[in-house]
């Protein structure tokens, strides 16, 4: 919290130009809960009527709270008192507090629900296909001037990206670099495929998509065997859209007394938009993003995984 301390008073300062006076971290190691209520009372004696605390990436305290990875990380003191002290902020008349995270955010509120029950939550999704707000990122301000991309182009971006704007920016920084290199000032749907085949193959680190397919948002390799599984399957398909598969199809490729475990952990991974289901077919799944789908097949990065479960 003395961190969070420190952001108050340098934003109160520029943006309001008030000068505050906060405890040392010494003393706020001491008490926190304390020295910050100190801090939000000086705010308003100061007359701000409402503080705003927004935290990012706030799943990835899981592995802090989750006893199974007590003994691989390093323990930064977030005890449930914390996550109490944080539910009463949030209840304060004049503060509001912002918690966002990635796909493990579902895993860390299903431990944490007692706490912050009372609280509303909102799941921002991947961007709509059909408003125009996937072609507005791609033709953003920076490139409008001097790129033009092609229907073609933007097609096969929103298909291989499932109009996730991560991983859309991805493709469309590969496709202006790649147009430097040419000197070229138009995307084709040639230009997106080459792109495309150069992140599956050298482009993506695994940094870029392991919250994908690793802890915690897919804690278990049963999980893990089913995404490889999924990826395999659909590979034998061709182009970046979805291609659905039979949820039948997987089970058989697995051992059967793993089948019921595998019918949750797929309803698990729908739930946290790894997979998907089809619209008009609920029994068929695919990998959400055609572009992760290529490079786990390129790569096998959870095949390893799948051995243990599947048929001999």
């Amino acid at each position: 919290m003395s961190s969070i301390a420190d952001k108050f008073k340098e934003n109160a300062k520029k943006i309001l130009n008030i000068n505050l006076m906060i405890a040392d971290k010494s003393l706020f190691e001491r008490s926190y809960t304390y020295y910050f209520n100190e801090l939000l009372s000086e705010l308003a004696k100061r007359d701000v009527r409402r503080s705003v605390l927004m935290i990012d990436e706030f799943d990835g305290l899981y592995k802090q709270i989750d006893p199974r990875y007590s003994a691989d990380v390093k323990h930064l003191g977030f005890t449930e008192q914390f996550f109490h002290y944080l539910r009463g902020l949030s209840k304060s008349r004049n503060f509001s507090l912002v918690l966002t995270g990635g796909e493990a955010m579902p895993l860390l509120f299903d431990r944490l629900g007692e706490i912050f029950n009372h609280d509303r939550s909102w799941r921002v999704d991947y961007l709509p296909s059909t408003d125009g707000s996937v072609e507005q990122l791609i033709r953003n301000v920076h490139v409008r001037s001097v790129l033009t991309f092609g229907e073609d182009a933007v097609r096969i971006i929103k298909d291989a990206s499932s109009c996730n704007p991560y991983f859309v920016q991805k493709i469309c920084y590969e496709l202006v670099e790649s147009a430097k290199r040419k000197k070229s000032n138009h995307i084709c749907q040639l230009d997106v495929e080459e792109s495309l085949s150069y992140l599956v193959h050298r482009g993506i680190e695994a940094n870029s998509v392991q919250h994908l397919y690793s802890e915690p948002a897919v804690p278990d390799a049963l999980s893990r065997a089913i995404i490889s599984l999924a990826a395999e399957l659909e590979g034998n398909s061709h182009g970046y859209g979805p291609h659905y598969i039979p949820v039948k199809v997987i089970l058989e490729k697995l051992s059967p007394e793993y089948e019921d475990q595998a019918l949750i952990r797929i309803f698990e991974l729908v739930r946290r938009q790894i997979l998907r289901r089809n619209p008009v077919e609920t029994n068929e799944i695919a990998l959400m993003i055609p572009l992760f789908r290529e490079w786990l097949n390129v790569t096998g990065t959870t095949y390893a995984d799948r051995a243990d479960f599947c048929r001999r």
